[in-house]
Formats: C-alpha cells, structure tokens, sequence
C-alpha cells in the first residue's frame, strides 16, 4: 500500500471528500481572531486543528486553542492530541470539561461510543486552578431489549489538605410496551472537609412515568437532590407534571412545574439550611394550527422567590400569547405576548403590579425589523426594585435590518447583515443606546480561504462598541488516487408539518456549519451537503456548530447516525424550539489596571429533568442557545475569572421557556476596588 502524506485540507464547503485508505488525509485549519472593544485593550487569539485519517478507520489529531496570540498558559487554552481507532478515541494533553463539577486541567481520557445507551466516558486529570487530583466517569449501559441505564462516578482529592468529594449517580429506565415508560434515579455523595475532620454526605432520588397512546400523554418527574449533596445540584428539587391531548390541528395541555434550592450555610457552630430560590407554575395551555400559521396561549399561576433568607413571595396571574407566521408568501412575522398581575406575599405593605411583554418580528424577503417592549416587572428582581427602590421596570428595543446572502457558480459565499437598533433600559443598564452595526462574512472554498468583520458602533456613547474579525485558511495541497466509491446527500430543511420529509415550501437550512463523521462542511444555498467517495456503513452527523439559527433544532438531536448503502439522499429535519439569547457586562475599577473579557466563558443551561445544555461567549459578549421547550436555570460559569479582582453579581438566573419563545438574560461582572482599612488602636 502506498502511503503518501499530503496537506489536503477539508475545505469547508458544502462538499465532503473522503480520502480512501490507500493514502494519509492531513486536514489542518488554522484561524486568526482579533477583538477591539471600548471597554479594553485588542486581543488576538490564534487556533489550530486538524486530524491525519489512517488506515483501518484510526486517526491521529491535534486541537490547539489560544487564550491570547502565542500564550498556552491561559486558563481557557487548549492544547490537546488524540488517537481514535473504531469506536475508541484516547486523549492526552489539556482537559476542560463541565458536568457536576469544573474539571479544567492537565490529563487524559478516554470514551467508547457504541451509541446513545451504551457509551463509556473516562477523564482523570490534575488541575491547573486547585491543588486537586480529578476522576470522571459516565457510562451508558443496555441491560436487556426495553432496559437501559446510565451511571455517573466522580471524585477528586485535595493533595494540600487530604480533603475530597465522591459522587454516584445511576438511572434506569423501563420501556413497559409502546404506551408506558418507567425510570428510576438514585445517587450518593460525601465530602469531606479536612481541616475542620467533617464528612457531610448527600443523596439523591428521583423518579419518571411516561404514557403515550393515540393522541394523549402524560409524564410525571421529580428529581430530588438534598441539601448536602455536592456539586451544582445541591438542594435543587425538580417536578415536572403535565398532561396533554393532541387532536390534527389543536392542543390543548395541563401543567405544574416547581423548582428549589435549599444550599447549606456552614458556620463555625452548626449547619443551617435556607430557601434561595423557588419556582412553581401550574396552568393550562392551548395551541391551534392552520396552513403555515400557528397560535398558542397559556394562563398560569406562578410563584418565585430568589431571596438567600426567607424573603417576599412574588406571585402572578398571568396570560401569555404568540403567534407565528411562516407560508409561502416572501414574509414572515412572530408575536409573543405576555400579560401578568405581580403580587409580593410576606409585606405589611401592599403592592401589586400590571406587568406586560412583546417581542415581535417583521421581515419581508430579505429586510426586516425586529423590536421588543416591556412595561412593569415581568422577573423576581424586578419586582424587588420596583417594590424597594420604587423604579417600574421599562425595556424599549426596536431595529430594522438587512441580510444579503450572494453564492457565486465557483463556490464563493459572501454574505452580509446590516443593522440599526435601539436600545433603552432601566432594569440592567439604565441607558440609553443607539447602535449601527454590520457584520459580513465570506468564504472562497477553491483557495481553502474565509473569514469575517464584524463593527459596532453606539452612537450615544464611546462605550459598547466593538470590532471583531477573523482570518482561516485550510491548507491544502491536491490528492490523488482517490478510488471512486458512492456519494451521499444530506439535506438541512425546516419541518413545518412535522412529517419528516421535504415539501415543496419549506425552508432549507443554508451556510451552517455541521460535521459528517468528524468533517466540517457547510451547507450550501439548496441546504445540502454531499459525501463523496464513502463506503456503505455507519456515519455520524453532528450539528453543535449552528450558531446563527434561530428557533430552529435537529429533530432527532444535534447528534445523528445514519446507515449509507450505495450512497443515497437522507433528509436532515429540524421542529421549532425556543432560545436563550443573552450578554455579558464587565464592569471595570478605573483605579484598577487589569482587564477581562468575558470571551470564552462558558454557560451552562439545566432544566427540571437535569438534561444540559451549554454554549460559549463571543467576541461581543453575547451568547445565543437553542433548547427545547422547558423551564431552566442557566449558569455563567466563573472558570478563568480571577476570584480576588472579579466578581459575578447574578451568576446563575432562571428563565421560563414554556410560553416564552425566547428568554434574555444578562450577567454583570464588576472588578473588585481596592480598599484601604485604618483602624486606631487604643490603650486602656
């Protein structure tokens, strides 16, 4: 067999070339990201990656990431090598990673990957931030044809002190026959603290009953964490009730969700126990569809309660409302309302409230304007201030814009969005703003060359505005003796009726980045991507990269598995979902010199079942995720934020997606002042 090594580059197109096993594949990217901002000084960040394809489905990869131009030593660099053979993929080098607890250090891992219910996932490594040694395991298990179940160890260990944690947690789940679904959870916890000789253990339960026949279903779920079990977890107790009819075009649904926290005080005398947060909602909700038009409503009881003590219980009345249009026609328009009466329980003082909300969303063809309006307190730190401080809370957001999208017949991209947006609020900034901004993105795929510009200017102030750009070239060199085996197609489309095939009307999903198999491609105007030169067999489809879809998620997941024999065509669905968009803010001492920029921190979003989700933050301190319908808790995570300078005021926030399209949510992280304390010491 000859054995040529090349620098043939997968170009990042809507086309995929398989390299057979007669030769070695090289794909290396390298990319360029520079970020100016009113609020700090330039950065640059400069990325590396690729894989060598070897013989017998093996590979070899790198995956180098910057935390600053040239700088490894960063806490969110990454610098990694790996070896994958079938199934099996081994990992040495830098390892960040996040399930109950942050694991960001020096080590290595392993994972077997069969499919969604056999799996096995081993990480052991040293951190770079504590003195700790770290272990993590999760595994997938199918103990017979209805029966599955996952388990989850972790541990790590404090070489200083001899303090550690150890953490179990193990569900199962029984698929009774088509209409019943059962599951059960369990786990166990222990941490014991060294210096103090305390051990303080923690448990966890949890249970889960699905039916689901002809139209009607009902779930009732409750995980149940105690108030001594470690992690991000701690105290949190999850319900989730509902049952629901579904006839052709009307549904109409029962519902009751509650969510708590009760974290642990430790004091050098006792343990106590507060209430931080409770949430709970019970109401009905209703949707009808028609054609291409779609309407829901809800009305619900709530109730929320953020305070560390025992503090006021926000309680409300509400209704809420949307509407959606998306046919044939060259427009589309979206309207979510939400109406609520605000009452505070546990005051001498009487307060109630009318609180209103509208986002709405006009485009026709390619121009479009986008807005949102708020009036009275429609959160639990809203209603606070507005009660403590007597400011109603009022948002005004309203801009036009315009998306331009040209693919030429060699394959060029170019695209551009133009935007105007208005911007007053005085909630969380308590400003006014007037933005102008543009963003525009290319990509030539015959030289392997792309990369964008993004400008934001505010025109009412100095501050908040940005430039962004970044640079990637694939390097490449032609490949040659590539055999001829079969192509298969995969078309990105949104599935307005739920029928899992394309119609004629609906839209396709364009110039998306998704992965086949490890191999990044983008789809193309038509919403496709080919797979040329592939043997039958299995193949991985996996769609994490899609950042700038909106309200749109896979079907079937954002990972897949599909069979090819002799090549072929297979439709790739997507279903409507809702979204968390939301900001970072770093509020600087000017007495201070060091800076921070909140890019790359990571955020992390829970709902009542425990399922996560996570995404990153941007250049522009933004950060956008798509997730199912749900209520959920979603975590700014402080990895990389230096405890003694900088602070994050409202780390962890709530948002309702359950009648909500979209929630925003928005941190602050303020830079500590230096303070100098004098203290006269008298004599007696």
């Amino acid at each position: 067999m000859k054995k040529e090594l090349t620098g043939n580059i997968q170009l990042v197109g809507s086309e995929i070339r398989q390299q057979q096993n007669a030769y070695y594949d090289v794909p290396l990217t390298m990319e360029l990201q520079g970020f100016r901002s009113s609020l700090g000084r330039p950065m640059m960040f400069l990325n590396l990656a690729g894989s060598i394809e070897l013989h017998n489905d093996q590979a070899l990869g790198i995956n180098l990431r910057t935390d600053g131009m040239g700088h490894l030593g960063g806490p969110n660099s990454l610098y990694q090598a790996h070896y994958r053979k079938g199934d099996f993929t081994y990992t040495a080098g830098t390892i960040i990673k996040f399930t109950d607890f942050l694991i960001n250090g020096y080590g290595a891992g392993m994972s077997y990957h069969k499919s969604d219910k056999e799996f096995h996932d081993l990480t052991v490594s040293q951190s770079r931030m504590d003195p700790l040694y770290q272990v993590d395991y999760s595994g997938g298990f199918k103990y017979a044809q209805d029966v599955a179940g996952t388990v989850h160890h972790f541990a790590n260990y404090d070489y200083q002190s001899g303090s550690y944690n150890y953490l179990l947690t193990k569900s199962l789940q029984y698929q009774v026959n088509r209409a019943w679904t059962v599951g059960v959870s369990g786990g166990y916890s222990n941490e014991f603290d060294n210096r103090q000789g305390r051990l303080t253990e923690g448990s966890l339960w949890g249970y889960q009953v699905e039916y689901q026949k002809n139209g009607f279903s009902a779930i009732s779920q409750v995980n149940n964490y105690s108030d001594t079990f470690i992690g991000i977890n701690r105290g949190f107790s999850y319900q989730k009730h509902q049952v629901r009819k579904s006839w052709k075009n009307y549904e109409l649904s029962a519902f009751h969700n509650q969510t708590a926290r009760r974290p642990m005080i430790f004091t050098p005398d006792s343990i106590y126990v507060v209430e931080a947060m409770q949430l709970k909602e019970t109401g009905l909700r209703n949707s009808i569809a028609y054609k291409k038009a779609r309407m829901s409503g809800t009305f619900s009881y709530m109730e929320q309660r953020f305070a560390m003590q025992a503090g006021p219980l926000a309680q409300y009345l509400r209704t809420a409302w949307s509407y959606n249009y998306g046919g044939k026609l060259p427009f589309r328009f979206s309207l979510n309302s939400a109406l609520s009466y605000v009452t505070l329980e546990g005051l001498e003082d009487v307060y109630g409230r009318v609180a209103m909300t509208n986002n709405f969303n006009l485009s026709y063809k390619s121009f479009g304007i986008r807005g949102r309006i708020d009036r009275g307190p429609n959160f639990y730190n809203e209603v606070m201030r507005d009660f403590e401080d007597g400011v109603l809370p009022q948002r005004m957001q309203v801009g036009p814009y315009f998306d331009f999208t040209k693919t030429y017949k060699n394959g060029t991209q170019l695209s551009n969005n133009m935007q105007a947006e208005y911007f007053e609020d005085n909630v969380f900034f308590d400003r006014k703003m007037l933005f102008l901004r543009n963003s525009f993105r290319f990509n030539i795929p015959k030289v392997g060359f792309y990369g964008g510009l993004s400008v934001s200017w505010n025109l009412l102030s100095k501050n908040n505005s940005f430039v962004n750009f970044n640079l990637g070239k694939q390097l490449s060199v032609p490949t040659v003796g590539i055999r001829k085996y079969h192509d298969v197609k995969l078309k990105f489309f949104m599935d307005e009726n739920r029928n899992g095939v394309w119609d004629e009307g609906e839209e396709v999903i364009a110039h998306e980045y998704v992965l086949v198999n490890g191999r990044m491609a983008m789809t193309d105007a038509d919403g496709l991507v080919v797979y040329k030169n592939v043997e039958d067999g299995e193949y991985k489809l996996e769609m994490r990269n899609m950042r700038n879809l909106v309200g749109w998620v896979p079907a079937k997941g954002v990972e897949q598995n599909f069979t090819a024999y002799k090549g072929g065509a297979y439709g790739v669905p997507f279903i409507k979902s809702k979204f968390i968009k939301g900001s970072v803010r770093v509020i600087h001492d000017d007495n201070q010199a060091d800076r921070f920029n909140p890019q790359g921190m990571k955020v992390r979003v829970v709902n009542e079942k425990g399922e996560e989700y996570e995404t990153i933050v941007n250049s522009r301190g933004e950060f956008l995720l798509n997730v199912p319908s749900g209520r959920y808790i979603v975590t700014l995570s402080p990895a990389g934020l230096s405890a003694d300078k900088f602070q994050i005021e409202n780390g962890s926030q709530s948002v309702d997606l359950l009648d909500n399209e979209r929630c925003e949510v928005h941190y602050t992280i303020r830079q500590k002042s230096r303070d100098i304390n004098i203290r006269r010491i008298s004599r007696r």
